[in-house]
């Protein structure tokens, strides 16, 4: 989905904050997005809601006994570039990667890319919940 509205980034940013207030007014512990595009936009807005958003590959993982951190969520999660860059400068120089190129790639794919900005929240609709009826019945 995320990849398909790219051409209608308006349209795209109300579904982002319509698809985690939802997710906030059904009270739910953790978002999980089957698109990795998705995630990557989504991912950040982990500091703002009361709940956790995660690739669905991580609950694999899990399911495996393999937990890897999310660092692209910890390092958008961040905001902060220099940041980012102070953690990854000794990998990308061992790898012979020129730090400004990999810093306009981190502006360009870490917070550049995101459709609704971080902190951004709509009142989560209260018929959001109920509209939808429960996959498991109580």
């Amino acid at each position: 989905m995320c990849n398909s509205l790219a051409p209608v980034p308006e349209y795209k940013r109300e579904l982002h904050a319509r698809e985690l207030a939802a997710a906030e007014a059904a009270g739910v512990d953790c978002l999980v997005g089957i698109y990795h595009a998705c995630h990557r936009e989504l991912c950040a807005h982990e500091n703002t809601y009361p709940f956790k958003i995660v690739n669905f590959l991580e609950l694999v993982g899990e399911a495996m006994g393999i937990r890897r951190d999310d660092l692209f969520k910890q390092w958008k999660m961040m905001q902060d570039v220099d940041r980012v860059l102070a953690e990854v400068a000794g990998q990308a120089t061992l790898a012979g990667l020129d730090l400004e190129s990999v810093r306009e790639v981190l502006v360009a794919f870490m917070l550049n890319e995101q459709p609704l900005p971080v902190g951004s929240r709509i009142a989560p609709a209260p018929e959001a919940a109920a509209a939808h009826p429960r996959f498991f019945p109580e």
